[in-house]
């Protein structure tokens, strides 16, 4: 008779472990199909977000070289003027010219001078 309820016993512990096992199985089946599911989710989400992010680029580099465009006609067409301008009156050239580099001149002059010391204390 003991050693039919040391079956029983075992039977009996064995069973709970079984079902112990397998709901274990279903809940890391139940995870793994979970973390599947999030990481097709995050990886549909990238997708979407470098489209957008490549779509902005784009468009970003679109606006930069329209603005460069136009800031190279600008400056052309000012250098143009100005060439134009110098050539109709050289005298007034001349003298705008010179009133700079009196300006420039006058301002290098008033600024106060370093004095370079060659002592070690002061």
């Amino acid at each position: 008779m003991s050693s039919a309820t040391l079956r029983d016993a075992m039977e009996k512990v064995r069973d709970p472990a079984a079902n112990s096992v397998a709901d274990l199985k279903l809940h890391a089946q139940r995870t793994s199909d979970e973390m599947a599911k999030r990481s097709r989710d995050a990886r549909s989400r990238m997708r979407g977000a470098m489209k957008s992010a490549r779509k902005t680029a784009g468009r970003v580099g679109d606006e930069v070289s329209h603005g460069y465009d136009v800031a190279r006609d600008y400056t052309v067409r000012g250098a143009e003027e100005a060439w134009s301008f110098m050539r109709s009156r050289p005298m007034v050239t001349l003298a705008i010219a010179t009133g700079i580099g009196v300006l420039i001149g006058g301002l290098l002059l008033a600024r106060p001078q370093r004095r370079k010391s060659n002592s070690w204390f002061s």
